[in-house]
């Protein structure tokens, strides 16, 4: 009799330890799912651009940091090769050496350096450069956009003290997507002038 009271306290012991243990495990379960739900919000992306007022802010503020003063060295670009006495298969390499380091290099001294090189090769060779560039990037709004982001940068880098565009923070984004009104102002309020050929039509 006695043993068999042993015996049933030891399965009632077991079965208290596996209740006890599923419970532990659901509990764990239910946390790891909470937990990973929770990140899942907050790390995913909103794709929402950032507003007008920021990023006219960030180039505002390297505006400010950088614009040639009365004392500064005029940037001519002077480190650059426009290109100008090559025969057109040397431009052709060329121009797929330059996209090829703005598509590589999203952002920092490498890829600014590009989209200065990029603007100066269209500048002196726009008819061989517009002919092959439809070759080289076949997407017309990839096209459009590396335009738009070599033609603003250059505009700001012209502007700037010598070699100071090279302090440039700001995302390639920002400078594709600050709509043209906001751009007018920053230019406005920074005196800067548009050449004809670098005036927008958005």
């Amino acid at each position: 009799m006695v043993c068999y009271k042993i015996i049933f306290l030891f399965y009632l012991r077991l079965l208290l330890i596996k209740i006890y243990l599923d419970d532990t495990i659901n509990q764990i379960v239910q946390q790891a799912v909470e937990d990973e739900g929770d990140s899942s919000k907050k790390s995913k992306p909103s794709g929402k651009k950032a507003d007008q007022q920021k990023m006219y802010n960030k180039f505002n503020t390297f505006l400010i940091n950088n614009i040639r003063r009365a004392n500064d060295e005029e940037e001519t670009f002077s480190g650059f090769d426009t290109g100008e006495d090559l025969e057109e298969d040397e431009v052709i390499n060329k121009l797929q050496t330059i996209v090829n380091n703005i598509n590589n290099n999203l952002g920092g001294f490498s890829f600014y350096r590009s989209l200065i090189s990029f603007y100066l090769l269209r500048s002196k060779n726009s008819k061989i450069v517009k002919k092959n560039l439809i070759e080289i990037v076949k997407n017309k709004g990839k096209r459009s956009k590396m335009g738009k982001l070599s033609k603003r940068f250059y505009i700001l880098a012209k502007n700037c003290g010598k070699d100071r565009w090279k302090q440039c923070d700001i995302g390639p984004s920002y400078f594709h997507d600050l709509n043209k009104d906001k751009w007018s102002e920053l230019l406005n309020k920074f005196n800067i002038i548009e050449n004809e050929e670098d005036s927008e039509d958005e």
